[in-house]
C-alpha cells in the first residue's frame, strides 16, 4: 500500500529522538579541561579548581566548563519538516516573488523531509544579484520563516556574518588563545546556542571577503564548512574542540561571482536573482509599506504604490519611512504624492537613475 503524507497540518516540525546529532564530544571537552589543569569535574559535586591563568585563558576554560555540563550532553535533535514549514515557505513566495528559485529549493527539501521523515536538509545556496534588489532582506525573511514554523524555543540559532567586515578566519572558527580578545567563532557560537542541529548560517556579501594574509584566509574555512566530510569535524581554534556543522543550513549572497575562488563556487548551488519587474516592485512596495506603517496609515493608492515602485527594494524602505514621517507631520493617515516628493528632495534617487532598470 502506498504511503501518503500530509502538508495541510499546521503542526510544528518535530525533533524525533532517534535523529539526535552529536555536535561535540564531551570527552574531548573534559580532556581539554584536564590538560589545562582544571581539577574536579562539574559532575563530581565539587566546585572546579581553576588554575592561575591569563584573563583570556580563564574565559576559555569557563566556556569549556559550560560545554561540559551541556544539557544535551553534546547532542542536538535534527528537526523534521512539517506542513507548518511548507505553508510558511509557500507564503514567502508571495512575499518575495523575485526569490522563487531559492524558495523552491527549500520547499523541495521540506517536502522530502516531511515525506521520508528524515532531517530537513538543503544544499548551500549562493544568491547572486545586483546591489539593492533585496537579497539581505530576503535572508531576514527566510530566518523569520524558521522562527514562525518551529515550536517555541526550537528554531535554529543563526550565525550572521557580514563578510565585508570579515578579514580573518578567526572570526568564523575562533582565534587562537594567544590572540588578544580571542573568542569563540561565529559558527561555533550559533551551533552551541541552537536547540537543533541545523543552525542557520548567513554569509552576507561573501564576495567582499578580504583575507588579511595568505595563511589566514577565511575562504579556506568556508571550503571546509561546505565540504561535508570536513564540516563534521570543524575545529574551533579558541576552544580547541571539534564541532559537527554538517547539518548547517547555509545561505550566502554576492553581487558578483567574479571575486570568488572556483572551488568555493563549485560547492554552492548558485541562484541568479534578477532585477524585479515593475509588477514585482509594486508588490514589494505594498509589502514594505505594510511592514513599516502597520495599521496606523491607510494603504496607498495604486498610483502612489507605482511611484514607490520606481525605487529599487533597498531604497523603498527609506522612501516609505521619509514619506510617512512627512504625512504624520501634516496630520494625515495616508500618503500623498507631495510626501513622496518631499522624501525624494532629501536625496533618495529612483532606481532608474542609477542603472538598475
Amino acid at each position: 500500500m502506498k504511503k501518503t503524507y500530509s502538508v495541510t497540518s499546521t503542526s510544528k516540525p518535530s525533533t524525533a529522538p532517534h535523529h539526535k546529532v552529536r555536535i561535540f564530544d564531551t570527552i574531548q571537552v573534559q580532556s581539554a579541561l584536564a590538560a589545562a589543569g582544571v581539577v574536579n569535574s562539574p559532575y563530581s559535586g565539587e566546585a572546579p579548581f581553576m588554575p592561575s591563568v591569563s584573563e583570556n585563558e580563564h574565559a576559555r576554560l569557563e566556556a569549556l566548563l559550560r560545554l561540559s555540563i551541556d544539557a544535551g550532553g553534546g547532542h542536538r535533535p535534527a528537526f523534521i519538516a512539517s506542513g507548518a514549514l511548507i505553508k510558511c515557505l509557500e507564503a514567502l513566495i508571495s512575499k518575495c516573488p523575485g526569490f522563487h528559485g531559492v524558495i523552491s529549493v527549500w520547499l523541495g527539501a521540506a517536502h522530502l523531509s516531511c515525506r521520508s521523515r528524515t532531517p530537513f536538509s538543503v544544499p548551500p545556496v549562493l544568491l547572486v544579484g545586483s546591489p539593492g534588489i533585496g537579497k539581505t532582506r530576503f535572508l531576514s525573511e527566510l530566518a523569520n520563516v524558521l522562527n514562525v514554523a518551529m515550536a517555541p524555543g526550537q528554531a535554529p540559532a543563526t550565525a550572521r556574518v557580514a563578510c565585508n567586515t570579515c578579514s580573518d578566519a578567526g572570526m568564523l572558527v575562533g582565534h587562537p588563545i594567544s590572540w588578544r580578545s580571542a573568542k569563540t567563532g561565529e559558527f561555533t557560537r550559533a551551533l552551541i546556542a541552537s536547540p537543533v542541529a541545523q543552525t542557520l548560517i548567513v554569509l552576507d556579501e561573501v564576495d567582499k571577503l578580504t583575507p588579511a594574509t595568505i595563511s589566514d584566509n577565511p575562504f579556506n574555512v568556508l571550503l571546509s564548512l561546505l565540504e561535508p566530510e570536513n564540516s563534521r569535524r570543524l575545529r574551533d581554534e579558541y576552544l580547541e574542540i571539534e564541532f559537527d556543522l554538517s547539518h548547517a543550513l547555509i545561505v550566502a549572497t554576492a553581487n558578483s561571482t567574479a571575486p570568488l575562488p572556483e572551488p568555493l563556487l563549485d560547492r554552492f548551488l548558485v541562484v541568479e536573482i534578477s532585477s524585479p519587474s515593475a509588477e514585482t516592485r509594486k508588490a514589494i512596495a505594498r509589502d514594505v509599506f505594510g511592514d513599516i506603517a502597520g495599521e496606523h496609515f491607510e494603504m496607498p493608492t495604486d498610483d502612489i504604490l507605482a511611484q514607490i515602485a520606481k525605487f529599487h527594494p533597498r531604497k523603498q524602505r527609506q522612501i516609505v519611512r521619509l514619506a510617512l514621517g512627512h504625512a504624520a507631520r501634516a496630520g494625515r493617515d495616508h500618503v500623498v504624492a507631495d510626501d513622496l516628493n518631499a522624501a525624494a528632495s532629501l536625496g533618495v534617487q529612483p532606481a532608474a537613475k542609477i542603472g538598475f532598470f
